[in-house]
């Protein structure tokens, strides 16, 4: 992704991708957006914030669309990649099929989860600075890591490349 808007965190995952596709050893590299399921750490501050907070301030990012995907089929291109010699040196967009805002995601949790579905007020600044320490005070994600998680948000993460759907 080349964007003059491109968070650290994004830019950092893209160098590790390049680091490692250079490497001796044949390597595949997936990209995705939110990983939906425990232990993604996106996931888990979506989770938190949805269970504990039934209103919140939320930034412009919360309309950002975003490509979320299952860890069932994360695990599923891994297997795949496994198995299929044609995807060894390539790099792969990898998302789920629907095309979805921040604040989306929050309704279908909620939905999903039985839960009532947290009133969004959105205000005109919030830096993602501001928004890591929220997140820390409110879910078990330290700020760090709600920091780099919460720069990336500012931009689409949308599947530019779906290759990968018709090779695995």
């Amino acid at each position: 992704m080349d964007h003059p808007n491109i968070s650290r965190h994004l830019v950092s995952r893209n160098e590790v991708g390049n680091i490692l596709m250079n490497g001796k050893v044949p390597a595949t590299v997936l990209r995705s957006a939110m990983i939906l399921g425990s232990g993604s750490a996106s996931f888990e501050i979506l989770r938190y914030l949805a269970e504990r907070l039934p209103v919140m301030i939320t930034p412009r990012w919360v309309h950002m669309p975003t490509q979320p995907i299952a860890i069932s089929n994360v695990l599923g291109y891994l297997l795949g990649c496994l198995n299929t010699p044609e995807v060894r040196n390539h790099t792969f967009d990898i998302g789920g099929t629907d095309i979805v805002s921040y604040k989306d995601l929050f309704t279908i949790f909620a939905r999903t989860a039985g839960l009532p579905i947290p009133m969004m007020i959105p205000v005109p600044v919030l830096t993602p600075k501001l928004s890591a320490l929220w997140i820390h005070l409110v879910t078990p994600v330290p700020s760090a890591i709600a920091l780099l998680l919460t720069q990336g948000l500012s931009l689409p993460t949308i599947c530019q490349d779906d290759r990968i759907q018709e090779i695995i």
